[in-house]
């Protein structure tokens, strides 16, 4: 770093909405001066996106005398992209494609990278070649990857990558075998460092005794390689690992849902325990609340017993787009045992807009900037090499801080009980049970 700038290296941003946060992740990799200084996401009256080069028509207009074709020779260039309810991810995608190029073949670039905070796409990565169920979708995914390839992206963060297809694909469409085109940022060791020091489970002793509380539930066959990493991790060496699996007749519709486990269990595994589910994205809550009714409306069948409590954790809070209030109430009142949902900010919305008062009780969010930062300040351009950092920091405690910081509502943890019985008992009317 030298004096608020990087040498060699230029982060810039595609869009207004979230800027304060692509401000963050600037500012944490040590470019601090405005992002906006050197390229503004504007728009012309009509709607098209074009971006401005503020510093290079600054220049001009100053009588520097350059070639800009040259302007940004040697440079590489990070494009923050986030996502969120209020812009479609097409848009985006496009945004992201016109900046790239721009820098690239206009001015010179020599490496253009795009910093996805959450990936547009994540899951419709299967095409009718690889799913039956699919014949009649698109894969978009493919399209994005052809699309930034032939616009000069030379490589794609993202933060916990939806199914490994993706990177498969991405590595097919820019025809690089030795290069990591598309880089996974796992978030796993900064959520086993959170759950370890700042979680519920912390405060309410249930990381005792070698874990014998604790058991890691896998959602689905997916989630089920990172939920078993966040274990061996944790290394609570009496905690136990439960899988489930569930098929879906409609894609991404919860409410064709089938639900069962991966293999059978001892009866009673679940009974007083303290749950800790792992997954990429939360949407509408359906596939959870789901799961969550398997366990606790079905369990005189299954004999797993009932669990005391319910801590999540998912990295992006899609939460069902601008229905978020009403997701928000639907998972808390369908899931009254929820003792904690640990959210990422990776759609930097979810910073302001945890509204409803009972969700806001029992959220944490981990903040992503430092993440990102640190990776672009360090030079950081491989999953290994990003998951080594993070696995010597957690060791030696200084990822929080360093890596991550969390938000809390001022209301979290507030006790708010369920109408008394004997408010219901001094009521006239005679109530049927």
């Amino acid at each position: 770093m030298h004096d608020g700038f990087l040498k060699g290296k230029i982060i810039t941003t595609v869009s207004q909405t979230d800027l304060s946060h692509s401000q963050r992740i600037a500012t944490e990799a040590g470019q601090k001066f405005d992002i906006t200084s050197i390229l503004a996401p504007m728009k012309f009256s009509g709607g098209e996106f074009n971006p401005m080069h503020v510093l290079l028509k600054d220049l001009h207009s100053r009588g520097f005398n350059f070639d800009p074709a040259q302007a940004y020779k040697g440079l590489t260039v990070y494009i923050i992209k986030t996502a969120g309810p209020f812009k479609e991810p097409e848009e985006m995608i496009s945004r992201v494609g016109k900046t790239a190029y721009s820098f690239k073949y206009e001015y010179g670039a020599e490496k253009v990278i795009v910093v996805a905070t959450d990936l547009d796409n994540g899951r419709a990565e299967r095409g009718p070649n690889e799913d039956e169920a699919q014949i009649g979708y698109m894969n978009a995914v493919r399209q994005m990857a052809h699309t930034w390839k032939g616009n000069g992206v030379d490589q794609v963060l993202a933060m916990h990558v939806h199914n490994p297809k993706i990177m498969e694909i991405f590595q097919k469409e820019f025809g690089n075998p030795h290069h990591e085109v598309l880089v996974n940022v796992s978030p796993v060791y900064i959520y086993a460092d959170y759950l370890m020091r700042f979680s519920r489970l912390q405060m309410d002793g249930k990381l005792d005794n070698g874990g014998k509380d604790v058991v890691f539930l896998a959602l689905d066959k997916g989630s089920y390689p990172m939920v078993k990493e966040l274990s061996d991790i944790m290394a609570l060496p009496k905690s136990r690992i439960v899988r489930f699996k569930k098929a879906r007749a409609v894609p991404n519709d919860a409410n064709r849902l089938h639900v069962d486990l991966e293999e059978p269990y001892e009866e009673g595994i679940l009974e007083g325990k303290d749950i800790i589910t792992l997954d990429d994205i939360i949407d509408t809550g359906g596939t959870r609340i789901k799961v969550n009714q398997w366990i606790e409306q079905d369990y005189e069948q299954k004999h797993l017993g009932k669990p005391r409590a319910y801590h999540d954790i998912f990295t992006h809070a899609v939460l069902a787009g601008q229905s978020f209030v009403d997701t928000q109430r639907r998972i808390s009142q369908e899931m009254p045992k929820l003792r904690e949902i640990i959210l990422s900010n990776s759609r930097p919305y979810i910073d302001d807009h945890v509204d409803y008062h009972k969700f806001k009780t029992m959220t944490t969010i981990i903040r992503t900037a430092k993440i990102f930062g640190d990776i672009i300040r360090s030079g950081l351009l491989t999953a290994a090499s990003i998951r080594d950092r993070h696995k010597d920091l957690y060791k030696q405690g200084m990822l929080h801080k360093n890596i991550y910081d969390i938000k809390r509502s001022s209301s979290f943890d507030s006790s708010i009980e369920a109408v008394p019985e004997g408010f219901i008992r001094q009521l006239s009317v005679d109530w049927e049970r």
